[in-house]
This record gives C-alpha cells, sequence and structure tokens, in this order.
C-alpha cells in the first residue's frame, strides 16, 4: 500500500533525478576516441587528472567559491531582515510583501535582461552616478565589478522567494512567547537575535541549503551578461560545465566537472546542516 502511494514520486525522482547523476558519475571515467573501434573507452581518473592539473580549473573553482560567498549570505539575510520587518505591525503590511517577492515572479532571463540594459556603460544607473557627479562604473563589464554584479542579481531575485518562507516559519512561532520576551524588557534586537532566530531554526536551515544548491547553479546571468568574462571572472564551475559539453563538445569532462560541482556542494550543505542542525 505504501508503495502504491510513493511509488510514481520515487520513479520520477530515480528518472529525474538520481539516473542523471549516476550516468554523470560514470561517464566521467570514460572518453570518447573518435578514430577507434569502439566510441567508448575506460579512462579512469584521466578526466578528474586533467581538471586538477589545470590552472583554469582551479580559477573557475575559486571563482565559483567566491560567488557564493558573495550572494548566498547576502539573500538569506536579506529575506530574513524583510520577513521579520513585514511581520510586524505596518501600514499595507500585504503590498509591501508583494512588492518584495515580485522580482523573484520575473523569469530569470527577464530579470538578467532587464538589469544588463540598466547596468550597461550608456545605462540608466551610469546616466544617475554621472547626473550627481561620480564616475561611471563598468558594472559587469569590469573584471573587478562582474562578480559581485552578477552576486547582486541574483541576490535581487531571490530575496523575495526565500523571504516567503521565512514569513511561514515567524508565523509558527508562539505569539505567547514573544509577548514574554516584551514584558520582559527585551529590545526589538534582542527579541530577535535571542527569541525569533533560535526558534526559527529549521525554516532557516532550509532556505539556507536550498538557496545555496540554488546559487551554485546559477547560470543565465552569467551566460548573458558576461559570458564567463571578462578575463574568467565570472566562470563558475555549472557555467563552464555547460559550456565544456555544448562549446568543446567534450561531455565527459563536463561530467568530471559536474562530479566534483555535486561533492563541493554536498561538502557545503553538509558542513551547514553541522552548524546550524538540531543537536540532541
Amino acid at each position: 500500500m505504501l508503495l502504491a502511494f510513493t511509488g510514481p514520486a520515487l520513479a520520477l525522482l530515480i528518472l529525474t533525478r538520481l539516473a542523471p547523476e549516476g550516468y554523470s558519475l560514470v561517464a566521467s571515467f570514460e572518453k570518447v576516441d573518435p578514430f577507434g573501434s569502439a566510441s567508448w573507452t575506460f579512462a579512469g581518473w584521466d578526466n578528474f587528472r586533467r581538471l586538477f592539473t589545470s590552472a583554469a580549473f582551479w580559477q573557475v573553482l575559486g571563482v565559483t567559491v567566491w560567488f557564493v560567498v558573495l550572494a548566498s549570505p547576502v539573500i538569506v539575510v536579506g529575506s530574513l531582515f524583510l520577513a521579520w520587518l513585514y511581520t510586524r505591525t505596518m501600514p499595507m503590511r500585504g503590498f509591501w510583501r508583494t512588492v518584495a517577492f515580485l522580482p523573484s515572479a520575473i523569469p530569470s532571463l527577464g530579470l538578467t535582461v532587464m538589469w544588463g540594459v540598466a547596468l550597461k556603460p550608456t545605462g540608466v544607473l551610469n546616466n544617475v552616478l554621472e547626473a550627481l557627479g561620480l564616475p561611471a562604473q563598468g558594472f559587469y563589464s569590469s573584471t573587478a565589478q562582474a562578480l559581485p554584479t552578477i552576486a547582486l542579481i541574483t541576490a535581487w531575485g531571490g530575496v523575495g522567494y526565500w523571504m516567503v518562507f521565512l514569513i511561514a516559519g515567524l508565523l509558527d512561532i508562539p505569539r505567547e512567547v514573544l509577548e514574554a520576551a516584551r514584558m520582559d524588557g527585551a529590545s526589538p534586537w534582542r527579541e530577535f537575535f535571542s527569541v525569533v532566530v533560535p526558534l526559527l531554526r529549521r525554516p532557516l536551515l532550509f532556505v539556507l541549503v536550498a538557496n545555496t544548491v540554488w546559487v551554485f547553479q546559477i547560470y543565465a546571468p552569467i551566460q548573458v551578461l558576461t559570458n564567463g568574462g571578462p578575463s574568467g571572472a565570472t566562470s563558475t564551475l555549472m557555467f563552464d560545465t555547460v559550456r565544456t559539453a555544448t562549446v568543446y563538445s567534450n561531455q565527459q569532462q563536463a561530467m568530471a566537472q559536474m562530479v566534483v560541482l555535486l561533492v563541493l556542494l554536498g561538502a557545503t550543505v553538509a558542513a551547514q546542516f553541522a552548524l546550524l542542525g538540531e543537536r540532541e
């Protein structure tokens, strides 16, 4: 009976998640010889050895880690702050919640194009800066500013989405607990850090982990705005994996990169659970 209910969902999980990941793992140990009699041959660790001895790969790995460090905390802290703000008594609270969520409702490609137009050298933001007497900025065309710009665009599109989950968690906190803290003379900040955050551990952990997984997989803003440039400054592991498979037609090397990405993602999520997970 249990299998009858869970079977379709389990089959879908296997077909769409586990099977492709298993195929990626197998393909990462193979190579294609276009001039040989067999199209597929076992390569062992050659694909991974080629990765770990490549300076370009280590640059991509560094860019990936730095991108996650830039984007993920901004999204989590921003969504937590907005959730806390929009669960307090304030005029037009529902309207402001909707405004905060709207960027998340815009498709990623449309969001990227919109910011790309606004941040180009002759775009609206540079025109405003020049009108204020400030120098124009390179934003995504600058080697130093490109990755932070992509991170901010990513954060702008994600904060409102994760805010919804945290609002649900905040509304689940018993009002009596918050009232007791206020009666004891707790300031709003003291109430937030000593009462709200500990009681919000589970939703906050979910948002942190799910957002981290999402940030690791960001592709559209990089592909549309910078194509990994300038000078590889925005070439993340996800972007470089897709480019290796599609542009360079080296699927086996791309599969090895995907395995590295999954291991890195798994280690990051495990560390997050170890730091914020509930302890008996």
